[in-house]
């Protein structure tokens, strides 16, 4: 019998307790960067658009 490895654990189910609000733009001129930022909670997540680029960053702030 061939050895097979452990399955994945399961992914985990999104915990949905508002609906999103509504996300600001912020545009930084100088970088040529348009910026999406959305705030949940203690959750934040840019979405920065460089060019044909895109790329993320997220920050969690724990009381």
């Amino acid at each position: 019998m061939d050895w097979l490895p452990p399955p994945p654990p399961p992914l985990p189910v999104p915990q949905v307790n508002k609906p999103f609000p509504f996300p600001r733009i912020v545009s930084m001129t100088k970088s040529c960067t348009e910026a999406l930022r959305a705030s949940v909670h203690h959750l934040t997540l840019n979405i920065y658009k460089t060019s044909n680029v895109y790329f993320t960053t997220q920050t969690t702030t724990l009381t």
